[in-house]
C-alpha cells in the first residue's frame, strides 16, 4: 500500500484514479511534518550554536591552558657548538611545515640496520642532531618512515646496551619524537586517526626499557633526568598514555626524593613536571600519588620552600628551585581540582621541618601562601613588567592562584581559615595585590597581568562564599581587604570584561547569603552583616553607573549578575530612597527595559508569554524590579479612568475623549495587569483593528 511507504510524498508513484480528497491529505501531512521539521531543527540548531558559543568563550576566558603557563610537551635542543655550525645555518633555513630527506633517511637507516641486528649506533648520533637542531622534525610523522616500530624499538635497545653516551643520546631521540604532536585534520575525523609517536612509543619496547633505568641507574642522574623528560612528554598526549603511564608514579617520586636530597635541581624539575602531566587527567586516579614513598604534604612543602637555603652548582645554573617550586605547584593544582580527599590529605598535621612564620600550621597551605607572597612582591616592587624575574614570578602565580580557591572551594569551605590564617594572613594581602593589577593600565595591553587579575578574582570568589558568619576568617579578614579592591574593578575603564565578571561574581559571592546558612534553614542570621556589605558596595564612587552598564553588557553572565546585585540594593536597602533616585537617573529603568526587550524579541508568534533562550534569568529579575520598584500602573489608571461628567462635557470642563482604549481593545488593558510592565509585549498592529 503506498499508505505505509516512509518516502516523502513527491516520491510516491502516484495513481490517475486515487480520490482527491487522499491527495490533499498525504499532501498536507507531508507539508506540515517538513515544516515542522525544519522550524523545530532551526531553532535546535540555533540554541546549540549561542549555548555552544557562551561555553567556549567561558572556557577561553576562565579555564584556558595558555602556552606560556604550562607547556604539556617540552623538547630537548642541545647547546649549540662550533662544530655544528652548517647543521645549524641548515636548520635555520629549513622550512618546518616540510620534513627534510636526509631525516627520512637517518631514520629508515637505523630501521635497516636493526633489522640486521646491528646496534644502531653508526647513525644515532646523526639522527639525534637532526631530530634535535632541524626544525622540521616537528612535521615527521611515524607514516614517513618504513617501520616507526622498529625505529622505536631499536632506539629502546640502546637504552640499556651499549655504552653512556649511546644511552643518552637515545632518551634524547625518544624525548624528542614523544614531543612531537599530531594535527589532525577533519578528513580523518570519522575514519581511522593516524597513530601519534607517542602511541608507538607506549605500545613498543621503551617503556620497559625506561623503567630498567629506573630500576638498575637511577644513580645515574642524567640519564634517569632525561627518562623523566620521556614520561613528561608520553603522558601529555593523552588520557590512555596517562593510565598507562600512571605505575610509573612511584619512580618518579622516587627521583623527586633523591633530587631533593642530592641538591639536583633538573632531575626534581623533570620529575614534578611529569608528576604534574600524569595529575592533570581526568580519567587516570589520584590513589597512585600518596604514600609514605610517594608524595606527601611535608615533601610538596620542603620541595616548594627549603631549597632556597640550598646552593646550586654552576653546572645546573639553568635550572633553579624557583623552577621546582613552579612545577610542584602545579601538581598541587591539579590534584586539588579533583577528589576532596586529595585536599585532606594536603592539610593533614605533619611534623614541621620548614620554618614558618604561623603557629602550628599546615605544611603545605603556608607553602603556597609563602610562594604566592614572594612572587607578589617581586612583581609590585619592580618598576618594568619585562625583567625574567617578574615573568617567572607571573608563571609561578597562576598554580598558586588555582590551588588557593581549589582549597577554599572544597571539603564545603572546611580549610578556608587556616588558608586564611597561613603565613601571617599574607593570602588576601597578596590576592588584593593581584586584583589591583587588573586596573593598571597596562593590564589590557599586557597579557599576564590581566590573567593573573582574572584568575584572583576568581580565587577572592572562594575565599568570600561564607562572608557574612559571625566570627569566621571569610568576614573578619578576607572581606575588609577584598571588597574595595573588587568594586575598583568594576568602576575601572582599564579593567577587561572578563575581569568584571569576575569581580562581579565576587562580590555577590559576599552579599548572598553563604550557604550554611543556608543549610541551617535560616538566610536572616546574616542579613544584617550582609547589608552592610551592600552598604560598602554602593558608597563606591561610580558603582551604580558601573552597574547599570553591565546590565547593558551583551554578555549574559555579567549582565545576570548586576542584576543580582542591583536587586540585593534595591531590595534590602530600600530605605534609601536616594539609591533608588541615582538608578533612575543613570538609566537604570531602560536599562531593565532593554533586557525585558531582548527577551521578548527572541519569542516566536504564538509561542505564548514563557520566555527562552539564556537572558530568561536576567528577564525575570529586570521584570520584577520594574514592576514592584518602577511601574507607574497606578498612574497610568487613573489617567484612564473618566472622571465624573455630565452629558455634554466632564467636571473640570474638557471635552471627552474620541474614543478610549479600554473600550476599542479590551484585552490590552488585561495584559497589562496581569503581567506588569516588565513582561508586557507589544501587541502587532493588525491585532488593534477591532
Amino acid at each position: 500500500s503506498p499508505f505505509l511507504d516512509p518516502l516523502p510524498i513527491a516520491r510516491l508513484p502516484i495513481a490517475n484514479n486515487w480520490p482527491l480528497s487522499i491527495l490533499l491529505v498525504l499532501t498536507t501531512m507531508n507539508s506540515k511534518a517538513h515544516r515542522l521539521s525544519v522550524k523545530q531543527s532551526d531553532d535546535l540548531a540555533t540554541r546549540q550554536a549561542m549555548t555552544k558559543r557562551r561555553q567556549d568563550l567561558t572556557n577561553r576566558i576562565r579555564k584556558s591552558k595558555k602556552n606560556h603557563l604550562l607547556a604539556l610537551k617540552r623538547r630537548y635542543v642541545p647547546p649549540p657548538s662550533c662544530s655544528e655550525e652548517t647543521i645549524r645555518d641548515r636548520a635555520r633555513n629549513e622550512q618546518a611545515s616540510e620534513v627534510s630527506n636526509d631525516l627520512i633517511k637517518l631514520g629508515n637507516e637505523i630501521v635497516e640496520e636493526a633489522s640486521r641486528l646491528q646496534l644502531p649506533s653508526n647513525n644515532l648520533a646523526a639522527f639525534h642532531l637532526a631530530i634535535s637542531r632541524d626544525p622540521s622534525h616537528c612535521a615527521l610523522q611515524p607514516e614517513n618512515l618504513k617501520d616507526p616500530m622498529k625505529l622505536i624499538n631499536a632506539v629502546s635497545s640502546v637504552l640499556l646496551n651499549d655504552s653512556w653516551n649511546h644511552q643518552l643520546i637515545a632518551a634524547r631521540i625518544l624525548t624528542n619524537l614523544a614531543a612531537i604532536e599530531r594535527n589532525l585534520d577533519e578528513s580523518n575525523y570519522y575514519g581511522n586517526v593516524p597513530q601519534t609517536w607517542a602511541s608507538i612509543i607506549i605500545r613498543s619496547n621503551a617503556v620497559a626499557s625506561v623503567q630498567e633505568v629506573f630500576n638498575r641507574n637511577l644513580s645515574d642522574v642524567e640519564l634517569v633526568t632525561q627518562c623523566c623528560w620521556i614520561l613528561g612528554n608520553l603522558v601529555a598526549d593523552s588520557e590512555a598514555a596517562r593510565v598507562a603511564i600512571s605505575p610509573f608514579v612511584p619512580s618518579l617520586c622516587r627521583a623527586l626524593r633523591i633530587g631533593l636530597e642530592q641538591n639536583l635541581p633538573p632531575l626534581c624539575r623533570n620529575a614534578s613536571w611529569a608528576l604534574s602531566n600524569l595529575a592533570r587527567g581526568t580519567e587516570s586516579s589520584s590513589e597512585n600519588f600518596w604514600g609514605e614513598n610517594q608524595l606527601n604534604p611535608t615533601l610538596i612543602a620542603n620541595l616548594l620552600m627549603s631549597p632556597e637555603k640550598l646552593t646550586v652548582s654552576p653546572t645546573m645554573a639553568s635550572v633553579t628551585w624557583w623552577d621546582v617550586a613552579q612545577e610542584v605547584m602545579w601538581i598541587v593544582a591539579f590534584l586539588t581540582a579533583k577528589e576532596d580527599i586529595n585536599i585532606r590529605i594536603l592539610c593533614q598535621p605533619q611534623q614541621q621541618s620548614v620554618s614558618f612564620s604561623s603557629q602550628d600550621p599546615v605544611l603545605t597551605l603556608e607553602a603556597i601562601a609563602c610562594r604566592t607572597d614572594q612572587a607578589v612582591r617581586v612583581i609590585s616592587t619592580t618598576g618594568t613588567l619585562e625583567t625574567p624575574e617578574v615573568k617567572r614570578s607571573f608563571r609561578m602565580l597562576i598554580p598558586c592562584i588555582r590551588a588557593i580557591g581549589n582549597f577554599a572551594s572544597g571539603c564545603d569551605g572546611a580549610y578556608i581559615e587556616p588558608l586564611l590564617q597561613a603565613h601571617s594572613k599574607s593570602i588576601a594581602v597578596s590576592i588584593k595585590t593581584m586584583v589591583e593589577m587588573g586596573s593598571w593600565p597596562s593590564a589590557r595591553d599586557h597579557s599576564d597581568v590581566g590573567t593573573v587579575a582574572c584568575e584572583a578574582a576568581w580565587a577572592a570568589r572562594t575565599l568570600l562564599c561564607d562572608a557574612g558568619l559571625a566570627k569566621h576568617a571569610s568576614t573578619e579578614v578576607a572581606l575588609p581587604v577584598l571588597l574595595p579592591p573588587l568594586c575598583v574593578c568594576i568602576t575601572s575603564n582599564h579593567a577587561t570584561l572578563e575581569l568584571k565578571r569576575e569581580a562581579l561574581s565576587a562580590l555577590w559571592a559576599a552579599s548572598a547569603a553563604p550557604p550554611r546558612d543556608e543549610d541551617m534553614g535560616s538566610i536572616w542570621s546574616t542579613r544584617q552583616t550582609r547589608d552592610e556589605f551592600l552598604r560598602q558596595i554602593i558608597d563606591t564612587p561610580l558603582i551604580m553607573r558601573s552597574l547599570v552598564d553591565a546590565i547593558r553588557s551583551i554578555d549574559y553572565d555579567v549582565a545576570l549578575l548586576a542584576l543580582k546585585l542591583v536587586n540585593a540594593i534595591l531590595r534590602n536597602l530600600e530605605d534609601q530612597g536616594d539609591i533608588r533616585l541615582e538608578f533612575e537617573e543613570l538609566n537604570g529603568v531602560d536599562a531593565l527595559e532593554h533586557v525585558c526587550d531582548i527577551a521578548t524579541s527572541r519569542n516566536s508568534y504564538g509561542s505564548g508569554y514563557d520566555w527562552q533562550g539564556g537572558i530568561v534569568p536576567s528577564a525575570d529579575i529586570a521584570a520584577d524590579l520594574i514592576d514592584d520598584f518602577f511601574d507607574c500602573k497606578d498612574e497610568i489608571e487613573m489617567s484612564d479612568t473618566a472622571p465624573a461628567s455630565t452629558e455634554t462635557s466632564f467636571t473640570f470642563g474638557m471635552q471627552p475623549a474620541a474614543a478610549v482604549a479600554t473600550t476599542k481593545n479590551p484585552s490590552a488593558s488585561t495584559v497589562s495587569d496581569s503581567m506588569g510592565r516588565g513582561r508586557v509585549r507589544t501587541l502587532p498592529a493588525w491585532m488593534l483593528q477591532g
